[in-house]
């Protein structure tokens, strides 16, 4: 769902480049997957899923909070 906001956005805000979002949430899952791919099975499905929605959320918080200077 990120990139579907993603890809949006940046054609929203004309910001270009919207290839460098694509590659940094590409290199973040195959990190994601090389380091953290064993915690289903050490932790259990439903904790990772809880942890996923909350790394979501705040993935969609710093998108939503993009464009705003303090």
């Amino acid at each position: 769902m990120i990139r579907a906001f993603i890809a949006l956005l940046t054609a929203v805000k004309h910001w270009g480049n919207a290839s460098l979002a694509f590659t940094a949430l590409g290199m973040a899952f195959i990190v994601a997957r090389i380091f953290f791919g064993h915690l289903p099975d050490k932790i259990g499905g439903a904790k990772m899923a809880l942890v996923s929605v909350a790394i979501e959320v705040v993935g969609r918080l710093l998108i939503w909070g993009a464009d705003h200077h303090p």
